[in-house]
């Protein structure tokens, strides 16, 4: 009886964080194809899957700020971007909603590509840019905005420290060369303020809902 209710309960927390899972296998499919076609090292490689690169976004290339963001250079880059998401993304779409999780992660994306392009615009070096740790900072942000305004209850205590857990490792992550600190900060920033807005009924209806119980 125990095994049963621990499939079903399984079940129901895959489902409640489809996206993020989804998001994933995504990733790691467009990385095995670049794998096979030139590799996932080779910088031709990532500009034909995608990669920022400013010439070429000065050209009209716009979509390449969404496309970057499910390219990767080496399975170094994919699993420590996929061990972030996996991280805070599980936990902030369970609380958020499918819909307002793909939002943050996609809006705070371009918005972190964005940034990094604008800053970039004042360097003479051009440098190809790709990854999803734009937006996985954007999901950061979020769970951070998420857990302030519902900092009453235990269940964001909890979740909360799996965040600094997860913050401390992204960070760590972003100290190594070559790294988009820009796409990761405009990222952060686009996530917090997105939380804000996008996610903030979904977790007054539940603190409600509790609050009898956290007096």
């Amino acid at each position: 009886m125990n095994r049963k209710k621990l499939a079903i309960t399984d079940a129901g927390a895959f489902r409640q964080s489809a996206v993020t899972f989804a998001l994933c296998v995504i990733n790691i499919l467009i990385f095995l194809i670049e794998e096979l076609n030139g590799g996932s090292w080779d910088v031709d490689t990532a500009i034909r899957f995608g990669a920022m690169y400013r010439p070429l976004l000065m050209e009209g290339e716009w979509w390449r700020l969404f496309t970057s963001m499910f390219v990767h250079f080496g399975m170094d880059h994919l699993v420590s971007n996929t061990i972030s998401l996996l991280l805070i993304g599980v936990s902030l779409e369970q609380h958020c909603g499918h819909i307002r999780f793909l939002l943050i992660y996609i809006l705070g994306g371009l918005a972190g590509n964005g940034f990094s392009l604008l800053i970039e615009g004042g360097s003479p070096q051009q440098a190809v840019s790709a990854g999803a740790s734009g937006a996985v900072f954007a999901i950061l942000g979020g769970y951070i905005a998420l857990a302030l305004i519902w900092k009453r209850t235990g269940v964001a205590n909890i979740n909360l420290v799996l965040t600094i857990v997860a913050a401390g490792y992204m960070f760590y992550r972003s100290m190594g060369t070559g790294v988009n600190v820009e796409a990761h900060l405009g990222g952060l920033a686009a996530g917090f303020f997105l939380g804000l807005l996008l996610c903030r009924p979904a977790w007054s209806r539940t603190r409600k809902e509790t609050k009898d119980l956290w007096r």
